[in-house]
């Protein structure tokens, strides 16, 4: 019964740091504990009631979860390809500030577009 309690709160600890994370990365895992935790839930509660067909919506529940996190992700990273690198080397430069040839990042830069001239003067290469 105490694990119950136990894992309800580490639970509620899980979406409250879910919800404040500034990632979308850090949000789908979060989304992924939470799905876990919640099977977790039901397989002890089954366990502690003696019913099976409860642990049969527990495989359901994992099987749905694993899904739905996996097409959000495919979801997000087909959201972020572009197909034009000029335009988007383009936009970054400008975004950046064009300094050198190696387009260092400096203090306050967003990661994100000094990764993406990164990934982009690689392909050029």
């Amino acid at each position: 019964m105490y694990a119950l309690w136990v894992i309800l709160l580490y639970l509620l600890m899980l979406i409250i740091r879910t919800i404040k994370s500034s990632s979308v990365w850090d949000r789908l895992l979060g989304m992924a504990l939470v799905s876990t935790k919640l099977t977790l839930l039901i397989i002890i509660y089954a366990s502690m009631e003696n019913t099976a067909y409860i642990l049969d919506f527990a495989i359901i529940y994992t099987i749905f979860g694993f899904i739905s996190i996996y097409f959000i992700s495919i979801f997000i990273l087909d959201r972020r390809k572009v197909p034009e690198h000029d335009a988007l080397k383009e936009d970054a430069e400008s975004m950046l500030g064009y300094r050198d040839s190696r387009n260092i990042p400096r203090k306050g830069d967003s990661f994100i577009v000094a990764s993406k001239l990164h990934s982009i003067e690689h392909l050029e290469e």
